[in-house]
């Protein structure tokens, strides 16, 4: 197995204006074996990250290597945080965004701080111009229908209220309608797209089980658990909430 990571991971030339080239460190972008070997790192940062008891975030939640973090220490103390982590490999640098108007984009998801909780939207990236698959265009029938169905359900999953979930709405049937859909049609998908929602919500999730070679590790674990749902709890009722993302 060693010797086929070592295949894939180091032994992958390539060629580039007639120019033979040998990736030494790292993969390439879109190789299988990226989000494992991320991860994999990841995994190590953060069992160093649990040997520090003071200046580290008190909530981290981490997608492959992007991190969303609150913390309740001070800018300085956050950045020196960061400065720590980039020593721990040459060619590995994490960047950090903060919150802004308190609010903050972790991924496709808006975080906005509201006194004591925190909400959930759509993020948009600033050169999103609403340009969807076309109606007029040559594409199936069906296909335009999974494309609102699809919007329909993230907007379900990601949006925290139904205030926001009525906004979402109301700007997605102008998108799709600037795009050239039809009013039934519309209405149509959005109609589907709640169906679909409604019978995810009514089917019963597996639970998802982890397996501990010792009663003390399972005891760590389920603690760790328990104090991350306290520490969350106690930090929505606090004024001094810092919110960052880290990729």
């Amino acid at each position: 197995m060693r010797i086929l990571l070592n295949l894939s991971i180091r032994d992958a030339p390539f060629r580039f204006q007639n120019k033979i080239y040998k990736q030494i460190d790292g993969v390439a972008m879109g190789n299988p074996l990226a989000p494992i070997i991320a991860d994999l790192w990841m995994q190590k940062i953060e069992e160093k990250l649990n040997r520090y008891t003071t200046n580290k975030p008190m909530i981290w939640l981490r997608y492959v290597d992007d991190i969303f973090c609150v913390f309740t220490i001070s800018k300085e103390k956050i950045f020196e945080f960061r400065t720590r982590i980039n020593k721990w490999h040459k060619n590995l640098h994490f960047t950090l965004k903060l919150e802004s108007d308190n609010s903050i984009a972790f991924l496709d998801v808006l975080v906005t701080q509201e006194q004591d909780k925190l909400t959930t939207s759509l993020y948009r990236k600033p050169t999103h111009a609403g340009l969807y698959m076309l109606w007029d265009s040559s594409q199936n029938r069906r296909y335009k229908l999974s494309l609102i169905k699809t919007l329909v359900i993230r907007i379900y999953r990601i949006c925290s209220s139904k205030e926001i979930v009525t906004q979402e709405l109301h700007l997605l049937r102008t998108t799709l309608t600037n795009n050239g859909y039809p009013p039934h049609i519309i209405k149509r998908g959005i109609s589907e797209g709640e169906i679909l929602i409604k019978t995810m919500s009514h089917t019963k999730k597996d639970a998802v089980w982890f397996f501990c070679k010792t009663h003390s590790e399972y005891r760590r674990r389920r603690e760790a658990v328990q104090r991350r749902e306290i520490a969350l709890n106690q930090l929505l009722q606090q004024s001094t909430l810092t919110i960052y993302s880290i990729a």
